[in-house]
């Protein structure tokens, strides 16, 4: 019977040490979520600033401007019909 006893005590304590860990888990999947939306909503906010600015006509090459940024951005990807 102790021997019962004590399987049912190792089991609660695996059970509770699992418990701990997926909601560690839980969190960083969430911080990381976060995260990706934060960088997201960053990169839609700039890529509207610049197809506004390279549609502006006193803006007629700005890609002169962002020299060293130009490899990072695909011009035809942001120019609007």
């Amino acid at each position: 019977m102790t021997e019962l006893a004590g399987r049912h005590e190792h089991s609660a304590d695996l059970l509770k040490n699992i418990t701990a860990s997926w909601d560690g888990i839980y969190r960083n999947i969430s911080e990381v979520i976060a995260s990706l939306q934060f960088q997201d909503i960053t990169r839609q906010r700039i890529e509207h600033v610049l197809i506004f600015t390279l549609n502006e006509p006193s803006f007629p090459d700005y890609f002169k401007l962002m020299e060293g940024f130009s490899d990072l951005i695909n011009r035809d990807y942001l120019l609007i019909s």
